[in-house]
């Protein structure tokens, strides 16, 4: 009895320094003991251990997850174009242009903005297609208010007549004046006609065309952020 204790301890004491279930380790082991009934013994004990031992599993690293590119970088990248053509016109109106020259920047945008249209996916970006819309709309109507400046001013006695602004009703551009509210004066020499300068007009204008497009920026700078961390303190 106290020699199958003796087998069972050497065998595990075997086993354990032995992790990886090494047969040449357990022979030697068996071959120590003194008795030849004890080592063929231990030999069989030792097979059947070997047996029944089983392969550990190695797991497989699971492969790197290619990482997606940011929703807003997309929405971006979208944008760019229909941008770039609004940076332009804007460049264009700052350094001084002409209104033959002003007209194509016009046409840019519209189709630019077109194909942003058709692309555009999230609701942000449909919003900012609403506000581009809102400042494609102001360009042109600086347009017709510029062309109706030119065409009024033509006639050579109008200049000294209404040196105080386009008269709003003659030349037919009141519905610009009030959709913009555009500041009006005194246009004629009899104080009958009111009236805006081209440059206070056009100004007023482009400056919400400038808002529209700022606004347009500001979604899609938004575009990932939780309502709670786009209201303004949020976090503090």
């Amino acid at each position: 009895m106290k020699r199958m204790i003796c087998l069972a301890a050497l065998l595990a004491f075997s086993m354990s320094g032995h992790a990886s279930g090494n047969a040449e380790s357990l022979v030697k082991a068996c071959q120590s003991l003194k008795r030849q009934s004890d080592r063929n013994k231990c030999l069989e004990e030792a097979i059947k251990s070997s047996a029944n031992a089983q392969p550990a599993v190695q797991a497989i690293p699971a492969a790197p997850a290619v990482p997606e590119a940011p929703v807003k970088e997309i929405a971006a990248k979208r944008a760019e174009t229909i941008f770039a053509s609004v940076a332009a016109m804007k460049s264009v109106i700052d350094i001084g242009v002409s209104y033959n020259d002003y007209q194509p920047y016009i046409q840019r945008i519209a189709v630019d903005l077109g194909q942003y249209r058709q692309a555009a996916q999230l609701p942000e970006e449909k919003d900012a297609v609403a506000l581009l819309e809102k400042a494609l709309e102001a360009y042109g109507d600086a347009r017709d208010y510029w062309q109706a400046d030119i065409n009024f001013y033509s006639r050579r006695d109008n200049r000294l007549a209404y040196a105080g602004g386009l008269p709003t009703t003659m030349a037919g551009v009141g519905g610009i004046v009030s959709k913009y509210d555009i500041p009006v004066q005194k246009s004629d020499i009899w104080g009958i006609n009111h009236g805006a300068t081209r440059g206070v007009a056009l100004s007023r204008i482009w400056s919400v065309a400038d808002e529209s497009v700022t606004a347009a920026k500001a979604l899609l700078d938004g575009i990932g952020q939780t309502k709670d961390s786009a209201k303004p303190g949020a976090g503090l």
